[in-house]
């Protein structure tokens, strides 16, 4: 499968280091008030406000993720077309082989057809 990669971007690649700006928005929203370098207690005070702050960092790095991949593998019509391209070419890989093993099966086909 990995031969399909060349043609374009996988769904991962904007999900890459999302989670680690996430915690890394909540450290630093989680700083002001704080009496050490490991000091949460404003993280913990409300989840709600926590998980907003999670989300936020996941966001923009998420939206980053997506200019790079833009910018490395074009527009949105471009990575269509070449994720049809992989799909087209991984489909004739797979009846190539179904035609193989077609043209050397043992048992006649109207034996097949009549069990």
């Amino acid at each position: 499968m990995n031969e399909f990669d060349q043609y374009g971007p996988q769904s991962f690649e904007v999900l890459k280091g999302a989670g680690n700006f996430g915690l890394l928005a909540v450290y630093l929203f989680s700083r002001r008030g704080a009496s050490g370098l490991l000091d949460f207690s404003r993280a913990k005070v409300c989840g709600f406000r926590t998980a907003s702050w999670f989300m936020i960092g996941a966001s923009y790095s998420m939206y980053g993720n997506l200019l790079r991949v833009k910018e490395k593998f074009g527009s949105a019509e471009t990575i269509t077309l070449n994720t049809r391209v992989a799909s087209n070419i991984q489909t004739q890989a797979l009846l190539r082989s179904m035609q193989h093993h077609l043209m050397r099966r043992q048992m006649p086909m109207q034996e097949i057809l009549n069990r």
